[in-house]
């Protein structure tokens, strides 16, 4: 671990470790999520079976497992009473370059990870201490779960930081009707050939790229703020609300609404 720890001093100013939310308690049933950022649970056991599964397969959480779910990662949920943390947070190069999206579920088992889990659940935390434990417990377990892909990291910064500034263009720029023809010009280059250029860099095309940076503000402006959703459709540039819902339902699996109301039941 120390060797991970090391190789990735370089990269330290460019990765970005961002916290998004955290939930503890207890779930049940079945249920569908998708987020535009990664969540990292830790199971302090159920009562029956707990069934994590995707397109790439199952996992049965266990007590004193991890189970790292990457951003836009569609996940179904068979809880029986299943007692866990969940953070949420992201994982970015250059402002909303995911290094954990299109990966499979990731999980665990580390028992020195118990300890460090419980203080997070502990009351009597202070704030600074509460942040302090949840940074460490997510850098644990990525310094675990990418102990063997730093060639990829590197690999991966060295593509996108030919974007950096089209990426600060995007995140000054958030609105819907912000088009290829315009990333192209900021990087100096013809649609096709940057269209081409960027999908093969990236593994993604330059719309769905921006679309999924579109998502997340689109998550910051309903938990974040009291905005109505017809509110937040119009300072996103969509055309009317409607519109709006269907292009978050497309990214994030629920309506506007439906999602703030389960955001805030969590927070």
């Amino acid at each position: 671990m120390n060797t991970l720890r090391n190789n990735l001093l370089p990269l330290s100013n460019c990765l970005q470790l961002e916290f998004r939310n955290f939930f503890y308690g207890t779930s049940c049933g079945k249920f569908i999520t998708e987020y535009p950022y990664a969540r990292l649970l830790f199971s302090f056991g159920s009562r029956g079976e707990t069934v994590l599964e995707d397109e790439a397969g199952a996992v049965v959480f266990r007590r004193g497992m991890w189970l790292l779910i990457p951003p836009f990662r569609r996940v179904r949920h068979f809880h029986e009473e299943s007692t866990h943390l969940s953070i949420h947070f992201s994982f970015s190069v250059l402002r909303g370059t995911e290094l954990l999206a299109g990966r499979p579920l990731l999980c665990g088992e580390e028992p020195e990870l118990a300890p460090l889990a419980a203080s997070l659940i502990d009351p009597s935390a202070g704030s600074l201490t509460f942040l302090n434990g949840v940074q460490l417990f997510c850098r644990r377990v990525l310094f675990e779960a990418l102990r063997d892909e730093f060639t990829e990291l590197e690999q991966v910064y060295s593509r996108f930081v030919r974007y950096a500034a089209l990426t600060d263009y995007l995140h000054r720029n958030l609105k819907f009707h912000t088009s290829v023809t315009e990333m192209a010009q900021v990087m100096n280059m013809g649609v096709q050939s940057f269209a081409r250029r960027f999908s093969a860099d990236t593994g993604i095309s330059p719309r769905k790229f921006f679309e999924r940076i579109l998502a997340e503000h689109a998550v910051r402006l309903l938990t974040g703020t009291d905005m109505s959703v017809k509110e937040i459709a119009g300072e996103m540039g969509f055309d009317n609300e409607y519109y709006f819902s269907r292009f978050f339902k497309r990214h994030l699996g629920l309506p506007p609404g439906e999602f703030r109301h389960r955001m805030t039941r969590i927070m």
